[in-house]
C-alpha cells in the first residue's frame, strides 16, 4: 500500500509513543500516586501491582534470585556479570508472648551497586535473630521510593518457598529511576502530538485537494466527463457493430481508394489491389523472372493477377 508521507511519520510517531510508554513511561503514571508508606505486615498483605510505595530497609531476610546479564557475539559469550538481585525484606510484628516475629516478606529488586550494603544488612538481621540481646537493626541502608509489579513465571518459581509460607505474595518491588520514567513519558507524549500532527496535517491537504478537484471541475465543467455509452465492436460482420467502418479496408477512408481493386502500378510494393492467394514452386535463387520450377519444397504466396508472374 502506497501511504502518503505525512501517514507514515504519523504512524512511526504513534509506535514511538506507544514503546516508550511500554518500556518505562507508565511508570511515570504510578509515581503520580499517592505513596503507600509501608510500616507494619499488614500493609506488605493488601500491595498489588501498579502500588506506588515508599519506606526504609534496615534488615535483609535473604536473596532469593540472582540476575545474570550475558553479552554473547555469533553465539560466543563474550561477558557475563551479575546485573541485579532479588532480596527478601522483613516486616516484623509483636506477637501476644511481646516476641518479635516475622508477619511478613517483601521482594525488591536491587542493582550491582548496592549488593554489599544488602549483604550486611542480612548478617546483621540474623546475628540479631540469633541473639535478642543485641540492639534491633536500625541503620539506614536504603531508602525505596519505587512501584510494586507482578513477578513473571519464571521468578515465581525461585520465590515459591516463601510464598507458601503465607507471608510473602508473587510481587515485588521495583526501584526505576523517577526522573527516568517522566522523562521517558514525556518523550512518549511528544511523539504522540507529533503523530497527531501530521494525521492533522493529512486531512487538511485532502481537504484542500479536494476543493481544488472541485474548483477545477467547476471551471471546466466538461473536461471531466466521461463520454457515456461507448462501446468497442470491430467485428464486421456485426450488423450491431456502431463503428461504422470496423477496420474494413474496402471501407475505411484512410485506405484513401486504394482499397476498392482500382488499377495501380504491378511493382507498388504498398498497393492494396486485392490479390487472391496463389502458391507457386518457385526457385529460390534462379533470379526473380523466368525462374524455372524446382523441387525444393518452397511456397511463396504470389498474387494471380500480377502480369510479372512467373506462374510453374
Amino acid at each position: 500500500m502506497n501511504f502518503n508521507w505525512k501517514l507514515k511519520f504519523a504512524l512511526i510517531a504513534l509506535v514511538i509513543a506507544v514503546m516508550l510508554v511500554v518500556t518505562g513511561g507508565k511508570d511515570a503514571f504510578n509515581f503520580m500516586k499517592d505513596p503507600i508508606q509501608l510500616k507494619t505486615s499488614d500493609q506488605v498483605k493488601n500491595l498489588k501491582n501498579g502500588d506506588h510505595v515508599t519506606f526504609d530497609i534496615t534488615m535483609v531476610y535473604d536473596c532469593i534470585i540472582s540476575q545474570t546479564t550475558t553479552t554473547t557475539k555469533n553465539g560466543v559469550t563474550q561477558s557475563s556479570k551479575e546485573s541485579a538481585r532479588y532480596y527478601v525484606i522483613p516486616f516484623l510484628d509483636i506477637n501476644e508472648a511481646g516476641y518479635e516475629t516475622v508477619g511478613a516478606l517483601l521482594t525488591i529488586k536491587v542493582n550491582s551497586e548496592y549488593f554489599s550494603k544488602f549483604q550486611k544488612a542480612g548478617e546483621d538481621f540474623w546475628n540479631y535473630w540469633e541473639d535478642y540481646t543485641l540492639p534491633t537493626p536500625s541503620t539506614v541502608i536504603y531508602s525505596v521510593d519505587g512501584i510494586i509489579k507482578d513477578m513473571s513465571s519464571e521468578e515465581q518459581k525461585y520465590a515459591s518457598d516463601y510464598v507458601k509460607t503465607g507471608n510473602m505474595k508473587n510481587i515485588y518491588v521495583n526501584t526505576p529511576s523517577k526522573s527516568a520514567s517522566y522523562i521517558m513519558l514525556g518523550c512518549s507524549g511528544v511523539a504522540l502530538l507529533l503523530g497527531a500532527l501530521f494525521i492533522v496535517l493529512f486531512v487538511l491537504g485532502k481537504k484542500k485537494e479536494q476543493a481544488r478537484l472541485e474548483e477545477m471541475r467547476a471551471n471546466n465543467p466538461t473536461y471531466y466527463q466521461a463520454p457515456a455509452g461507448v462501446t468497442f465492436n470491430n467485428n464486421v460482420n456485426d450488423p450491431t457493430a456502431q463503428n461504422p467502418y470496423a477496420f474494413d479496408p474496402s471501407t475505411d477512408p484512410r485506405f484513401n481508394g486504394m482499397a476498392q481493386g482500382n488499377p495501380v502500378a504491378p511493382n507498388n510494393q504498398y498497393s492494396a489491389q486485392p490479390m487472391n492467394g496463389n502458391f507457386n514452386e518457385v526457385a529460390p535463387t534462379n533470379g526473380q523472372y523466368g525462374a524455372s520450377a524446382d523441387n525444393s519444397g518452397n511456397f511463396n504466396e504470389i498474387p494471380n493477377n500480377d502480369p510479372f508472374n512467373n506462374q510453374q
